[in-house]
This record gives structure tokens, sequence and C-alpha cells, in this order.
């Protein structure tokens, strides 16, 4: 009697085990960089009609060796697919992964610095409501 009761918890546990489901499985690879360039403002907020387009400039500052960078963002809100947002340089020309922007080198005492253009344009088909846009410079 011992003996079944021994087998039936054993068919219980690997039935309970092979009954478990794993639904995602996620893995990340960080590189860690000198934090040579630096973005202000850090932050700012702005409220845009639909139909509009906002241009923010930023300032990218380089402490270190010449960096050739570009952007990306992602948008959270309501309906992040109807903002856009792109980037230039002082002379109108975008930047982005395959056209990245040079900042020439600069020291921690004498930093060099550049500014770009945010363009943010708001849809006429976007929905009200709040809308967070995170920018990330890449190299």
């Amino acid at each position: 009697m011992q003996r079944l009761w021994a087998v039936l918890l054993y068919l219980i546990l690997v039935g309970v085990g092979l009954g478990a489901t794993v639904y995602f499985n996620i893995k990340g690879n960080i590189e860690v960089v000198e934090g040579n360039v630096t973005i202000s403002p850090a932050s700012f907020s702005v409220d845009l009609a639909k139909g509009v387009e906002y241009v923010k400039q930023i300032t990218v500052k380089n402490y270190g060796p010449q960096a050739c960078v570009y952007f990306e963002e992602v948008v959270e809100g309501p309906s992040p697919k109807e903002i856009d947002v792109s980037y230039k340089d002082e002379q109108g020309n975008s930047i982005y992964s395959s056209k990245k922007l040079c900042i020439p080198d600069g020291s921690s005492d004498n930093p060099s610095n550049t500014t770009v253009n945010v363009h943010i344009h708001v849809k006429e088909n976007a929905e009200l409501g709040r809308y967070s846009v995170y920018i990330f410079l890449r190299s």
C-alpha cells in the first residue's frame, strides 16, 4: 500500500511539473561605456495640439574623444504611433542610425557643445491624452 501511495505521489508531482508553463524568457546584453556625452535639458514638458510640430533645442556636450551618435525614442501614450520624433543638426541635416552626428572632442574643463533640434510632430488623428517620449543617445 505504501508503494502504491509513493507511485501515485510521484505521478502527481510529475504531472504538476509537466503542467507548468513558461510564458517568456528574456535575456539582455549590456555594454558599459564611458559616460563622456551628456544632453541638456534632461527633461521638458509641453502641451501640443493635434497637427502641430514642436521643435525643442537640446545641447549635447562631449567631455571626451570625438563621438558619433544618433538618437532613438520610445513613445508611450494613448496612440504612440501618431507621435513622430525626428532629429536634425544645426544645418538641418537629419540624424539617424546610418547618418550619425559626430561631436568634436572635448575635455572635463572644456566640453564641446553641439545643438540638436528635436522635432515632435503630433498627427491629426492622435488621441487626446498624456504622452511620454523617452529619447536615447546611441553610438
